[in-house]
């Protein structure tokens, strides 16, 4: 006979699931959003080398105008800084953090603690539900798809640039039990 299944533990199974595909997808959107940012400065010539998103961005607002970026749109690049710039901080403690699920009046809620936030003790956390990753996922595609507007040269990843998993795996790869990788 089998055993009566228990609700409470299938019920935060379900929820893990749930919350790790949304947070995922919300990873992947602020990939998409870097690979732009770094056009987007490469075709208006900006020193970023190999700097973090966050210093990416505060250096398009630092952009002229030339042929990337109308005269027009280059205080609307401004804007758009101004309005990225808190997502890159919510990008910081979902790709920084443990992700911890609690059940809060009812919801579920996932709790993200930037691991520089824990080890200098400032104890910020951010709290999420699952309809909130979702809208932080809208909120960066649409940054995206707004910096591909203003600047000239910005455009959707390439079929190469986009990773695409082997049919099977070749003998080339390093075949590690899972615990050392």
């Amino acid at each position: 006979m089998n055993a009566p299944l228990n609700h409470v533990s299938l019920t935060r199974s379900i929820a893990e699931a749930d919350f790790a595909l949304a947070r995922s997808q919300c990873i992947d959107a602020f990939a998409i959003l870097e690979h732009r940012v770094a056009l987007a400065a490469k075709r208006l010539e900006l020193p970023v080398n190999k700097d973090c998103l966050g210093r990416r961005v505060a250096a398009l607002a630092k952009a002229k105008r030339g042929p990337a970026l109308s005269k027009a749109d280059e205080p609307e690049l401004s804007v758009w800084v101004q309005k990225t710039e808190p997502l890159i901080t919510k990008r910081a403690w979902l790709v920084h953090s443990r992700m911890a699920l609690g059940d809060f009046d009812g919801e579920w809620r996932a709790c993200f603690a930037n691991v520089v936030d824990l080890v200098t003790e400032n104890e910020i956390v951010m709290l999420a539900s699952l309809a909130d990753l979702r809208k932080l996922r809208g909120a960066v595609q649409i940054q995206t798809k707004r910096l591909e507007t203003l600047v000239k040269g910005v455009t959707p990843l390439s079929p190469k640039a986009q990773p695409n998993p082997p049919a099977q795996p070749s003998s080339a790869w390093p075949r590690r039990p899972a615990a050392d990788i």
